[in-house]
């Protein structure tokens, strides 16, 4: 009902009295219980870090470390999927300079080879002004990891055009480190 011209369908209720094996629109095999879906995933393993010891710069930077913590899942193959959450915080005591986050992840524990980028929100992800605390927050989706052990690490992107200090996970307002700088890494497997 509701457009003009056509054929009204009443309500149905599509499980009044239906028993025994149910038939498939698509062609399908017929069930007679339970149903799966092919390619649906479940959640397998959460890790996270938090990072609440502050940081300065007073330079611009593609990868600026503002902590020396990660985490680390370990992936079955490359029908994994990663889900990264990631927030940091960042203050200036100058106008005009930006920050943003750098994601990455890694199959060594130092970061130090087998490093690639995951998420990069940009050096003016968020503008910070003289005086002003800002958070920023990121989302990824990270799948094709070979098996075996992954670290997950957030770095910072920053923008220091001229002037000023930079200090990130140092917000006194924000009193949760997961908001000063968090890290989330959900880990799903395939069914």
């Amino acid at each position: 009902n509701g457009g003009t011209g056509g054929t009204s369908i009443p309500d149905t209720n599509l499980a009044s009295g239906v028993t025994g094996t149910l038939p498939i629109a698509n062609g399908g095999t017929a069930l007679t219980s339970g149903f799966k879906n092919a390619g649906t995933y479940s959640l397998h393993a959460v890790a996270d870090y938090t990072e609440t010891d502050g940081y300065t710069t007073t330079a611009s930077s593609n990868e600026f470390t503002c902590s020396d913590q990660s985490c680390t899942l370990t992936s079955s193959g490359t029908s994994d999927v990663f889900l990264i959450h990631a927030s940091l915080n960042g203050y200036s005591d100058a106008d005009s300079n930006g920050y943003g986050l750098y994601m990455v992840h890694s199959s060594t524990s130092d970061f130090s080879s087998g490093t690639a980028t995951t998420l990069q929100t940009g050096r003016y992800g968020q503008q910070l002004m003289s005086g002003a605390y800002k958070n920023t927050t990121g989302l990824a989706k990270l799948t094709g990891l070979a098996a075996g052990a992954w670290y997950f690490r957030l770095y910072a992107m920053i923008q220091r055009p001229s002037s000023g200090t930079i200090s990130l996970n140092v917000d006194a307002y924000a009193t949760s480190g997961s908001v000063r700088h968090g890290v989330v890494v959900q880990q799903y497997k395939v069914n």
